[in-house]
């Protein structure tokens, strides 16, 4: 494979993640990108989703939640509004959480407008539990 690529993971509490790549995947606003070496210039709002480092022979995955990725000179900035590791997601926790929303969304007048609120936070909820069952 080709030359690395620096990784720099910043939430507004630290920095997350700093270190070289061979390869990263990210999830932007309208769907997944990935990034290697040498790529071009790129700047993205971040949807809610993984992000999949290759670091030699393994992959590394984090979970992020909106912000902006900048692609410049073999560098990635991903100014992540929250992140966290695959130690950070208690299946059980998001789980619960789920149920949680179904039995709130399940209370609630067909047409609600709090209904596509607690739809955003199931999808969010979904992606994290993809991410916590890896």
């Amino acid at each position: 494979m080709g030359g690395k690529i620096n990784c720099t993971v910043i939430t507004p509490e630290r920095t997350f993640y700093d270190g070289e790549v061979d390869s990263s995947v990210i999830q932007t606003y309208d769907g997944g990108r990935a990034f290697l070496h040498n790529h071009t210039s790129f700047v993205a709002k971040l949807g809610v989703g993984e992000v999949k480092l290759r670091v030699n022979d393994s992959l590394e995955f984090l979970f992020v939640e909106g912000g902006i990725a900048e692609v410049k000179n073999n560098k990635i900035v991903i100014l992540a509004e929250r992140a966290f590791s695959i130690q950070d997601l208690d299946k059980v926790q998001i789980e619960n959480a789920l149920k949680e929303l179904d039995l709130r969304k399940a209370e609630l007048a067909k047409f609600s407008p709090e209904k596509e609120e607690i739809s955003a936070a199931q999808s969010a909820l979904k992606a994290r539990l993809k991410t916590a069952l890896r």
